[in-house]
């Protein structure tokens, strides 16, 4: 009778440390989202990126790299996800790469788009 309680104590013991386990899967990173983001090139040559808010980049730390030459800027997005950048160097036709880390480190995809000003902006995997 003692081996049979025993049993059965072990047995729900373990049914309840693993029957509650579930496998962990792991969740992709965020992605820059794109229809956000606007061109502008107050002089030739250079160009200034704005985000409209969006709670997918709040407080978010934007990393801008014309893949072209290298300028680039840095900048970090307010509480409702807006931010508008410094002047970079760029020409139209040029990709530009996109990414970001939120304020817990999570960082999203890359995500490359060709400089058109005044269009909307198509964005894709960098490759």
């Amino acid at each position: 009778m003692s081996t049979s309680r025993h049993l059965k104590g072990l047995v729900l013991g373990t049914l309840l440390a693993f029957g509650c386990s579930t496998p962990s899967v792991p969740v992709p990173p965020p992605t820059v989202d794109v229809a956000s983001l606007s061109l502008q090139m107050p002089v030739s040559g250079q160009l200034v990126m704005t985000g409209k808010p969006s709670t997918y980049h709040d407080s978010a730390q934007f990393f801008i790299t014309d893949r072209d030459n290298g300028d680039g800027v840095i900048t970090t997005a307010a509480s409702d996800g807006s931010f508008t950048t410094a002047a970079f160097m760029a020409a139209v036709g040029d990709t530009i790469k996109v990414q970001y880390t939120t304020p817990d480190g999570t960082q999203s995809v890359a995500s490359c788009v060709k400089v058109v000003v005044d269009g909307p902006l198509v964005g894709e995997a960098c490759q």
